[in-house]
């Protein structure tokens, strides 16, 4: 080969090797022979292993999973750019990925004697605070001490547990905050108004229990939350008495009210009733939608224990449970609650005393050294008083009202309990649980009714 020659030679030779390269491209396999796993520009080639998985089966949302991360960032690391835009983490009140092992959902246990038995086991103790119930389950509120088990948390907590009508344990959130207000099922979800000491929380959380908002508010020693229409009222007993309308994640309204404490707020759409109890006087304020009140009537010498709004013949008025020196009474108030308009009854001294309304009869329990139960119609006169029979009743924890009767959990003297079924003939039915506790309450669901129900700092629920 002489040295003319050889520039030609090479140059048909690199023609050569170039079209060789670009046929293997052409079929696919370039990226294989350079060590790449993906084929050649993300292209998908048509002989793909049918066996081999799917990218878009692996991810379901259809996502590239690097969009989420372009900076190849550690998943396992904190993202800063996840955090809330306003600058506060939702999760920093919460405990719920750290605080709830693998064991929900769990099943309740049968029972020889009860229709379920469920049980909640930590290892510090449990107290009951609340139960609610909604249409998508029933919801706890508990405050645990530092435990481990079911939930496990390093310091005292508020815990909401979500449960079904069969007893299964379905899911839990836990609030880092021990003092615990009040809460309330509103339109957003469940909320709660919780204390530090310092500062008071406003949270609503989810009914699927997957996230919540909370709203920080000034130091109150306790309070009240009632749903609305749309939000709720929050009224907080402090130095300064305010309510609060929130709608939302945010107050949407606050005023300062008269010093005393919260006995009942109604929503009548137009306006606010609000009934605050002094030292020896109630009063009846009404707001306007801004909370501005523009007119109040205060009852004197007398406290309100229960306030009902019942309508008659078209006229708004109020059946009122009342304590004075002459022991309870039942009155009904018109709106002017004048005390020349409106009908008393007496009804002895008691300790305590539980009212319950179901539309066209009143259910009056007075709690004390002689315990009694009436019934009387919305005109005041007693239908029935059956004070010899519900002799052993100490108090009544919860009562669920319809029409023709009344359905109340009962603390008993001999440490158990009851569920009465009082028909408005005077007719009843009981079932008794052998079981006591500090606190307990209950709900009725399709399948029966649950008890719930914490003892010696074990929450326990009983299927009946």
């Amino acid at each position: 080969m002489t040295r003319k020659n050889a520039p030609k030679i090479l140059a048909v030779s690199l023609l050569v090797i170039i079209a060789a390269l670009m046929a293997v491209a052409g079929s696919g396999t370039l990226g294989t022979l350079w060590g790449d796993p993906d084929p050649v520009l993300g292209e998908q080639p048509d002989d793909q292993n049918p066996d081999d998985q799917n990218p878009d089966e692996q991810n379901p949302d259809g996502q590239n999973p690097d969009s989420e991360n372009p900076d190849n960032q550690n998943p396992d690391e904190e993202n800063p750019d996840d955090s809330d835009p306003d600058g506060e983490d939702p999760g920093d009140e919460t405990d719920k990925p750290d605080s709830l092992p693998s064991v929900f959902p769990k099943k309740a246990s049968a029972s020889e004697r009860y229709r379920f038995e469920q049980s909640l086991s930590v290892s510090g103790g449990a107290e009951l605070l609340d139960v609610m119930q909604t249409a998508e389950g029933n919801f706890t509120v508990l405050r645990l001490q530092p435990s481990e088990g079911d939930i496990n948390v390093k310091e005292p907590s508020v815990v909401l547990l979500k449960s079904d009508a069969e007893g299964t344990l379905l899911d839990a959130y836990v609030l880092k905050q021990e003092g615990y207000l009040c809460s309330q099922i509103t339109s957003n979800g469940i909320s709660l108004a919780l204390s530090d000491g310092s500062k008071t929380y406003f949270y609503t959380v989810t009914t699927d229990l997957n996230d919540s908002v909370v709203i920080e508010l000034p130091y109150f020693r306790s309070g009240r939350i009632f749903a609305l229409s749309q939000g709720a009222i929050f009224f907080a007993e402090g130095a300064e008495n305010r309510i609060y309308h929130i709608r939302g994640n945010a107050v949407s309204r606050s005023t300062s009210v008269q010093s005393g404490s919260i006995v009942e707020v109604f929503d009548f759409g137009s306006r606010f009733g609000v009934v605050i109890n002094g030292l020896d006087s109630y009063s009846y304020l009404s707001l306007n939608l801004n909370l501005e009140c523009y007119a109040t009537v205060t009852v004197p010498d007398r406290t309100a224990i229960k306030v009902v709004p019942v309508s008659e013949n078209g006229e708004q008025k109020f059946i009122v449970v009342e304590r004075g020196k002459d022991g309870i009474t039942v009155a009904k108030h018109k709106a002017s609650f004048l005390a020349s308009e409106a009908r008393r009854v007496g009804v002895g001294l008691a300790e305590r005393a539980n009212v319950y309304l179901n539309g066209t009869t009143i259910f009056l329990h007075l709690a004390g050294e002689n315990s009694r139960i009436y019934l009387m119609d919305l005109n005041l006169d007693f239908t029935m008083s059956s004070a010899a029979h519900f002799k052993n009743v100490v108090d009544v924890l919860g009562c669920h009202t319809y029409r023709g009767g009344y359905l109340f959990l009962t603390r008993n003297a001999d440490d158990g309990m009851s569920l009465i079924d009082l028909r408005e003939d005077g007719s009843v039915m009981s079932k008794y649980i052998d079981v006591g506790g500090e606190n307990a309450a209950f709900v009725r669901d399709n399948g029966g009714d649950t008890v719930f129900v914490t003892q010696d700092g074990v929450f326990r629920m009983y299927g009946l």
